[in-house]
């Protein structure tokens, strides 16, 4: 009985045919050196990067004046729908303001990045932004507020704490009620050799919100305000297993 199962000749043929072809060669786009300089920027898909690449060039040459009129040109050649590149491109004019001493307007734009975040990648980097600016002007008050933000947000972060500990360290008059926890951490980063009690305790507080932060999806501004708790609740959450007699 046919059962209809025999190889077509075709069958073979394909096969014989995929062998034999060659592989393309890729030919790797060529640029000038500074192309940018020269570029058309009448082309309404090329002419924001063209501004961007202008003013990074400025901005690691230092001339920070003259790289915020391209951010600003990059800016206005966006389309509205450009989210990302904007987010990218309104940071760089803000670090421009930073370091022009327009502190104003680099602070209107970091806050407008903070509270526009639609995922919790987007919210730390506009907030580390802020910090940045607020270190420049010796906001101590806004700069304390903002890295604990920063560890709300990522706790695991080994940074965020010592920048932390540094401000309490470094303006202990205005922060007397964790100088005590601020010396107690440097110490133990210096030894490196905490007790297995100290670990476990520390791990049973700090882990709490650490895993919180695996569930939280890209695009829901609304988990990103979740996890972000009341800052005035900050000392009493994460420093309580420091304070507790029995520790120390």
């Amino acid at each position: 009985m046919e059962l209809g199962l025999d190889f077509d000749d075709c069958d073979f043929k394909e096969e014989e045919k995929q062998q034999n072809e060659q592989p393309m060669v890729y030919s790797a786009k060529m640029c000038q050196q500074n192309w940018y300089e020269d570029a058309d920027t009448t082309d309404v898909d090329t002419a924001a990067n063209v501004f961007k690449f202008r003013g990074d060039n400025l901005y690691h040459q230092g001339r920070f004046e003259e790289a915020t009129k391209h951010y600003i040109d990059a800016i206005d050649s966006l389309p509205t729908q450009s989210r990302s590149l904007r987010h990218d491109f309104e940071e760089s004019l803000a670090r421009c303001y930073m370091y022009v001493e327009k502190y104003v307007e680099a602070l209107d734009i970091a806050n407008k990045l903070c509270s526009s975040a639609t995922n919790v990648d987007q919210q730390m980097q506009g907030l580390i932004l802020l910090n940045n600016i607020q270190s420049k002007m010796s906001d101590i008050k806004g700069e304390e507020e903002s890295i604990k933000r920063l560890i709300e947000l990522h706790p695991f972060h080994v940074r965020f704490w010592l920048k932390l500990a540094s401000i309490y360290r470094d303006h202990k008059t205005e922060h007397r009620c964790n100088v005590d926890v601020s010396d107690y951490v440097e110490q133990d980063i210096k030894e490196l050799n905490p007790s297995e009690e100290m670990i476990q305790k520390a791990t049973m507080f700090l882990g709490e919100d650490i895993f919180k932060l695996d569930q939280m999806k890209d695009g829901e501004s609304e988990e990103t305000s979740e996890i972000t708790r009341d800052l005035s609740d900050f000392d009493s959450h994460w420093f309580t297993w420091v304070q507790n007699p029995d520790m120390t």
